[in-house]
């Protein structure tokens, strides 16, 4: 009997270890309207040179971006075969929810963080300063660790005019 029960803790032990090893945690934040936002239903479209899509869901938290290992391993070595589009949904208020997709450079998944910026164009404070995306009403910029992306802006903001000047 007591052998028996060995057995199953060692089974379920290994069991866990598997799943465990199985997931990926990316250094990953999604900054939306100058503010960290928790988003829902996150997932992860590779969208291949024949139109067809392939649709994963992902969990994206708060500091962190989980992944399957397999997704993580197929979209570090692509090669270019598809396009990877991050699919997200930002719940403003009980009625409303904002949906973003954001097409995702190739060498995301080499930075030891990735931070998304999404500016609402529909809110007074960003229509000023920058250009919404054909057919949309947000605007994005990432930051990593070999640089920033930036967006066309109409204007800069003071703080930026204070740093050109420097």
């Amino acid at each position: 009997m007591k052998y028996l029960l060995n057995v199953i803790v060692i089974i379920l032990l290994s069991n866990y270890n598997a799943f465990a090893q199985s997931q990926v945690e990316i250094n990953f934040t999604v900054i939306v309207d100058g503010k960290l936002e928790n988003v829902y239903d996150p997932e992860i479209y590779l969208k291949y040179k024949n139109d067809s899509i392939e649709k994963h869901k992902v969990l994206i938290v708060p500091g962190k971006l989980v992944l399957n290992q397999t997704l993580f391993d197929r979209i570090k070595n692509h090669k270019n075969k598809f396009d990877i589009i991050l699919k997200i949904n930002n719940q403003t208020t009980c009625y409303n929810s904002d949906y973003y997709e954001i097409p995702m450079p190739s060498n995301w998944l080499n930075n030891e963080y990735f931070i998304i910026y999404i500016y609402n164009t529909y809110i007074r404070k960003n229509k000023k300063f920058y250009i919404p995306l054909p057919g949309k009403d947000y605007n994005y910029d990432f930051y990593y660790p070999q640089g920033p992306s930036r967006v066309i802006r109409k204007k800069f903001t003071k703080e930026e005019k204070r740093c050109f000047k420097n």
